[in-house]
């Protein structure tokens, strides 16, 4: 079973106890969801490591958040920090690392996400899938208490 499937599981279970559902009333979680009108938790989790992703590309060049990401992704696409001759890979797998995951999450390679997520509105309009317009607007407003005067108006994707 997946870590995202375990997580929609769990997720499910908490929101029957909340509603008060027990196991025999044969309730299925398509219907918990329905009643509750929450979002899937890993359409969550995608959508907000993108906007980390997009928020620390856009980082003061020295800020050491924004230096750790950039060898990240330049280590993705095949760039070594070092040229050292007699360096190998561990042995096994390759790890799933954080933004291998960003790639699958957006559908591009990391170096090509890095330079699109330089510019907000483009970077939002990549990742379409992720983000329902009221969702994002309704988020912001209730975490933020954000104004529609205080976004920026060169970019209406997203918004």
């Amino acid at each position: 079973m997946s870590d995202e499937r375990k997580l929609e599981a769990f997720h499910a279970s908490c929101q029957r106890r909340i509603l008060g559902i027990r196991w025999f009333h044969r309730v299925t979680s398509a219907e918990v969801t329905s009643q509750t009108e929450q979002e899937d938790l890993t359409s969550h989790i995608r959508r907000r490591r993108a906007a980390v992703f997009g928020h620390v590309r856009r980082l003061p060049e020295e800020a050491p958040d924004r230096m750790a990401m950039r060898l990240a992704v330049d280590s993705r696409a095949g760039g070594r920090t070092d040229d050292d001759p007699h360096w190998k890979r561990r042995p096994g797998r390759p790890r799933h690392t954080w933004v291998r995951q960003v790639e699958f999450d957006t559908g591009t390679s990391a170096d090509v996400a890095w330079d699109i997520a330089v510019d907000r509105c483009s970077w939002r309009a990549l990742r379409p899938q992720l983000t329902d317009d009221d969702d994002v607007e309704s988020e912001m407003q209730r975490s933020h208490s954000f104004t529609r005067s205080y976004r920026p108006t060169h970019c209406t994707v997203g918004y």
